[in-house]
């Protein structure tokens, strides 16, 4: 990053917070299918949810690791 300090650069700590803290949050105990981002809930674009994507996304992960689709 081009004239970024060190402060500017993420670190792996920052990186694993939000997925760490939804991991283990007692809050969040049993909640499943929702997106977060800096452990606030977030929308997800719409084409991230679209059914047909998301077949099409599995058939080729399976085919690739010789899973049967």
């Amino acid at each position: 990053m081009f004239g970024a300090t060190e402060h500017d650069i993420p670190v792996a700590e920052d990186g694993a917070d939000t997925p760490y803290w939804a991991a283990t949050a007692p809050e969040l105990e049993g909640v499943t299918g929702r997106y977060f981002a800096n452990r606030d809930e977030v929308e997800t674009a719409p084409h991230t949810t679209a059914p047909e994507r998301l077949a099409r996304l599995w058939a080729t992960t399976a085919r690739r690791v010789g899973l049967p689709t």
